[in-house]
């Protein structure tokens, strides 16, 4: 029989998915998530910066004051096929988030209409997230 790799953090679909709701203050502040001790090691914050480590991952982005660039710091670990799923709530005036690091391409841009909220899913692949459509408005 040949030998299995072994994991040290259950993961989706046998463990929870990650689900991280931040605001831009706290991403410029240096809001890693609930593991920012993970197998990066730091445990340290950094700014500007979102830690990604699981195979499904959704985070949700409300309270934008202007827009800016979302970069991601991906777990080396994380495998192909991570699913990552972002959610923008836009208030009475509204503010693009352009893709950063850990994406394969700086678009698309978010829409920037008020009072909406917009999703829109990317897939790992050589350690790079890869968006699989367009944004979709969800309400």
């Amino acid at each position: 029989m040949a030998n299995l790799p072994q994991f040290t953090q259950v993961k989706w679909p046998f463990g929870n998915m990650d689900s991280q709701t931040i605001t831009q203050a706290q991403y410029v502040a240096g809001y890693l998530g609930a593991n920012a001790a993970g197998s990066l090691g730091t445990g340290v914050p950094v700014a500007n910066q979102l830690w990604i480590q699981n195979n499904v991952t959704i985070i949700e982005i409300s309270s934008l004051t202007v827009g800016f660039t979302l970069n991601l710091a991906i777990d080396p670990k994380l495998q192909d096929g991570a699913e990552l799923t972002i959610r923008q709530v836009q208030g009475a005036t509204a503010y693009a988030i352009t893709p950063g690091t850990g994406f394969e391409f700086a678009t698309p841009l978010s829409p920037t209409v008020i009072n909406k909220t917009d999703s829109i899913n990317a897939v790992l692949r050589n350690g790079l997230f890869v968006f699989t459509g367009g944004w979709i408005n969800v309400r």
